[in-house]
């Protein structure tokens, strides 16, 4: 797993000890197409550019891998994150019809 807080690495780590953790900037990683998936649970939303993220998820996993967009509270609960604190919370939850455009777009 990866994430930008040192802190969500820890708490991973102690909750999931047999798997590997880092601290890293999702879009600065070297695309490398070994992944079968790519989870952003929780995540979408501290992006402002959609088509960036979805295309850097794109190169993260292999031909024919998925990649997941979830929040566990959902659209409404992250567009009101976003309405209250835009400086952190930089975009909505992309629509599904956003997400196939962009999935078309970066080939997934």
């Amino acid at each position: 797993g990866i994430d930008l807080s040192a802190r969500m690495v820890a708490a991973a780590a102690a909750a999931h000890p047999a798997a590997t953790f880092r601290r890293a900037d999702f879009l600065e990683l070297d695309p490398s197409g070994e992944y079968d998936c790519c989870l952003l649970n929780g995540a979408s939303q501290f992006f402002a550019d959609q088509s960036c993220l979805v295309g850097a998820a794109a190169a993260a996993v292999r031909s024919g891998g998925r990649v997941v967009i979830a929040h566990a509270q959902g659209a409404a609960f992250v567009a009101g994150e976003h309405r209250g604190n835009p400086a952190v919370a930089r975009s909505c939850l992309p629509t599904p019809a956003l997400l196939e455009s962009l999935a078309e777009e970066h080939g997934l």
